[in-house]
């Protein structure tokens, strides 16, 4: 007969989402590559139909145990104080072979503005100040030496003027980060975002 404890314990670790096992390399490996800063200079240089952006990927509230979560900013090289864009992921296992990040923008962006560099913006801070984008959520699996994800069908509602939704693609590898956005109208008429690849953004 199975002693009390260790009983409590197995329901215990089988019950709590992210609890696969002690070490979780695939898991360890993505939240590494994740953070850093990463430039799409030598995509721009050689498609000038892409600009010449920096991307700011920071881990914040280490000591969180929901996951391992990352302040985002995208900023263009000449309006580094005036970024792009602005969120946190909250990434984490979901079940064996899928990796979740979801996605939350931030109440007050101008707070947060460079955050990547000064860690206590975000120790002053909590989940409060953070808004959940639902539908938004990327799913990552790993494919062979990088991790490919997205969001799923319609339901990332976009903030975009005449855009009813967007779709995310992102691949994370060692030395940098894909990411290609698309909007799309009810149709499913595409009117934000390339028709031929994202950005490609190679770690500094």
């Amino acid at each position: 007969m199975m002693r009390p404890l260790l009983a409590l314990l197995f329901v215990f670790v089988l019950g709590v989402p992210g609890a696969f096992a002690a070490e979780d390399v695939d898991y360890d490996r993505l939240v590494r590559w994740m953070e850093g800063t990463f430039s799409s200079a030598e995509h721009a240089r050689r498609d000038t139909a892409f600009m010449d952006m920096t991307l700011h990927v920071k881990r914040i509230w280490p000591d969180r145990r929901d996951g391992a979560w990352f302040y985002v900013e995208l900023s263009r090289v000449d309006a580094e104080d005036k970024p792009e864009r602005q969120m946190v992921y909250q990434v984490m296992r979901v079940e064996e072979g899928m990796i979740e990040s979801i996605v939350w923008s931030v109440r007050n962006p101008d707070a947060v503005r460079g955050a990547w560099a000064d860690s206590t913006i975000f120790e002053e801070r909590s989940q409060k100040d953070l808004v959940r984008r639902r539908g938004c959520e990327l799913y990552f699996q790993t494919d062979a030496d990088r991790y490919v994800g997205g969001t799923h069908g319609m339901a990332c509602a976009s903030d975009i003027k005449g855009v009813s939704y967007m779709t995310s693609t992102i691949t994370v590898m060692a030395d940098g980060i894909m990411i290609w956005e698309r909007g799309y109208s009810p149709t499913n008429e595409q009117l934000f975002g390339s028709k031929k690849q994202g950005y490609v953004f190679l770690r500094k």
